[in-house]
């Protein structure tokens, strides 16, 4: 569930670094103006142009906020591993914060089919389940 990053390839130019920079500061303002989803739209095109765990640190603050719990656990975890990786301190200390609170509220689902056929292919909400989480809990949206 994870937001894909961009495609490889050339790195981005100074512009396109600039209106990067510039619609990552609308967002954060739609985010304290509480819209959400404005905020989501303009951090996923940053996210193209630089994905950095600090967006998705933004990313995943936004899906919580709208309810999609499940996905941003999942894009907080991503920005934790990010930031620990780049040395990222402020956004460690922001997301530590956030998992604690967020981890159990996300409901889990646990599938077990018995007895589990070798081609099993199981989906949720038409995402495709890892053959390995069958029969352990998996994180879903309320």
């Amino acid at each position: 569930m994870a937001l894909a990053t961009a495609t490889a390839g050339a790195a981005p130019g100074e512009a396109e670094l600039a209106a990067a920079r510039q619609l990552f500061s609308d967002a954060v303002r739609d985010e304290d103006a509480g819209r959400w989803g404005d905020a989501l739209d303009k951090l996923r095109r940053v996210a193209k142009v630089k994905l950095t765990s600090g967006v998705r640190y933004h990313i995943a603050l936004c899906e919580e906020h709208q309810g999609r719990l499940a996905w941003a656990l999942d894009d907080f975890t991503a920005a934790q591993s990010q930031a620990q990786t780049d040395g990222a301190r402020d956004v460690l200390r922001l997301v530590s914060k956030q998992l604690a609170d967020l981890g159990p509220r996300v409901p889990r689902l646990t599938i077990r089919v018995t007895p589990q056929p070798p081609d099993l292919v199981v989906k949720i909400d038409d995402v495709v389940l890892a053959p390995g989480a069958v029969g352990t809990p998996v994180p879903v949206d309320p």
